[in-house]
């Protein structure tokens, strides 16, 4: 059935007009056509005016508000989680990725008072035969090291204070130092099973340095 205005030709026929213009905003109509002209004339046009629709803001929408929790990404979705369980998602775990706080921690450029006292390791420079050697104290400030054939001792490149075991072998040779400012103590032998510690001191003043070497047997 259809129902028909002769004068302003206006035609309405199972539920679709025909014949008129849309309705402006201001006459409580749309002013479009379309879904997406209503929208846009009514301010409220998808992607400029208004979000669209997001699962996964809804999802967050929908997180407890929780005192201290943040939102992260799990990979398939975000989700709230605590302090402490964000910071092992973010592989900053307090104890097993990061050092937690302790005020009793040394540092390298902060005077302090040590308490207790501490072991180090010993270093094995290993038997020294020929060339120059020259004690790093990267490598710790007790070493040991096998005289096995003449060689050459050199001066650390470093400010440091370090003690060396020296250890003769059956190839002992003659060790010469090298660079010393002093060098005092006793007489290095090359007898097999002759061991001595070798006290050596190495500062640079900012023009020079000065270095001492101290010789003890220990036999």
């Amino acid at each position: 059935a259809a129902v028909s205005d002769l004068f302003d030709a206006v035609s309405i026929t199972g539920g679709t007009i025909t014949g008129i213009t849309d309705l402006a905003v201001a006459d409580g109509g749309t002013g479009g056509s379309t879904a997406s002209a209503a929208r846009t004339n009514l301010g409220l046009a998808i992607g400029s005016d208004v979000q669209a629709f997001d699962a996964q803001l809804a999802d967050v929408a929908g997180l407890a508000v929780s005192d201290g929790n943040i939102i992260v990404g799990n990979g398939t979705n975000f989700v709230a989680e605590s302090g402490a369980t964000a910071r092992a998602s973010l592989g900053v775990a307090i104890g097993s990725d990061v050092q937690a706080f302790d005020a009793d921690t040394l540092k390298a450029d902060t005077a302090d008072e040590l308490t207790a006292g501490f072991s180090a390791a010993v270093h094995d420079a290993g038997t020294k035969s020929s060339g120059t050697y020259t004690p790093d104290v990267d490598d710790g400030n007790f070493q040991q090291a096998v005289n096995g054939g003449a060689h050459t001792l050199a001066v650390p490149a470093k400010n440091c204070t370090m003690v060396i075991l020296y250890k003769n072998n059956a190839s002992a040779g003659t060790i010469t130092t090298s660079g010393y400012t002093v060098v005092d103590g006793d007489s290095i032998t090359t007898t097999d099973g002759h061991e001595f510690f070798f006290y050596i001191t190495r500062v640079n003043d900012g023009s020079s340095t000065f270095s001492l070497l101290t010789v003890k047997a220990l036999q």
